[in-house]
Order: C-alpha cells, then sequence, then structure tokens
C-alpha cells in the first residue's frame, strides 16, 4: 500500500503535483515534497565496499599503501573474465593506480608488468586457489587378474559354487547322502 505524498509550495503553501508551478510564485519555488515514503533498500554495494574496507584496513591489497575509503577501489583478485566470481572473498581493496593498471591481468601478470616481487601473502593465497580448482584424483578400479580361460578370481568361485550345487543336487535326487 503506497503511502500519499502531499507536495506543498513554500511560498504559497498550496499544494499541487511535484513540479508544478503557480502563478503568484512561479519564478521563485517549485513545490517541495513535505511527507514522502522512507527508502526501504539500503544500498549494498556500499555496505560491501566498506566490509572490504575494514578487512584489509585501507590498505591497496597490490602496493600495500594506505588510502582513504574515497581515495580506494574494490578489484577482482581473479578477474571476472578469466572465471573469478563476484563474490566478497574474490573482492581486494586496490587503489585507483593499481586497479586501472591492473585491469583484467592476472595477479602474477600484473607483478610481471610493474616489475614488482610477488608478496608472500599473494603466494599463498594463489597457491590455496589452485588446491581449491584442482581436480580430484580418480581412483582407478583395480585390474582383475586373470586366468588362461579369461576368468576373474569371482567367476572361478562363482563357476565352483554351481558346480557344487549341482553335485548336491545329483545326490539327493540319487538318494545318496552327500
Amino acid at each position: 500500500m503506497d503511502k500519499i505524498v502531499i507536495y506543498q509550495c513554500p511560498t504559497c503553501e498550496q499544494t499541487g503535483k511535484p513540479g508544478e508551478y503557480h502563478p503568484e510564485c512561479r519564478d521563485t519555488c517549485k513545490h517541495t515534497v513535505v511527507n514522502k515514503r522512507p527508502k526501504k533498500n539500503i544500498n549494498k554495494a556500499s555496505n560491501n565496499r566498506i566490509n572490504i574496507y575494514k578487512r584489509f584496513n585501507g590498505y591497496c591489497y597490490y602496493c600495500n599503501e594506505k588510502f582513504d575509503i574515497h581515495h580506494i577501489t574494490t578489484d577482482h583478485f581473479i578477474p571476472l573474465s578469466k572465471g573469478g566470481s563476484n563474490r566478497t572473498s574474490n573482492k581486494v581493496l586496490a587503489c585507483v593506480w593499481c586497479n586501472r593498471d591492473k585491469k583484467n591481468l592476472s595477479v602474477l601478470e600484473f607483478y610481471k608488468l610493474k616489475g614488482w616481487t610477488v608478496p608472500d601473502k599473494i603466494k599463498a593465497k594463489l597457491q590455496n586457489i589452485k588446491l581449491l580448482l584442482k581436480k580430484p584424483e580418480i581412483k582407478h578400479k583395480k585390474v582383475k587378474q586373470r586366468n588362461e580361460f579369461g576368468e576373474t578370481e569371482g567367476m572361478i568361485k562363482e563357476r565352483e559354487r554351481k558346480a557344487n550345487m549341482k553335485r548336491r543336487l545329483a545326490l539327493l535326487n540319487t538318494g545318496l547322502n552327500y
């Protein structure tokens, strides 16, 4: 249910539609909103940016310089164009200059471009990512040994079991005890 919004001219105190002028005060004022619906959605993007800023204490992840929250941006550690996600775990703080220079390069390509050595914290993070992306090893089934007739051990046991069953049935039919 929508709230009724009342617009009132501050000069002539008449009500009207938004942006409508009254003849008496047409050159001086527009109607202004007196009763406005409160905003429901808080900007989620700015909250994420603040949380990322707090996580890195305001330091650029690449050049390790400290910046004010208004002079720093967020960057995708693994670029979206290279399969990275848009989750906060893939976002890091980057100063405007590092973010501009990095573009969609991987971290190692960026450091190579700058001529910088890769810090240990980034090497460790890359190692963890490699472990997460590594495909699990497929355990191969044990190759069953076969005899000269092509039978496996299980097949031989099954054949012997059936032969024993036939022998028992034959003995029962002849009336002899087994």
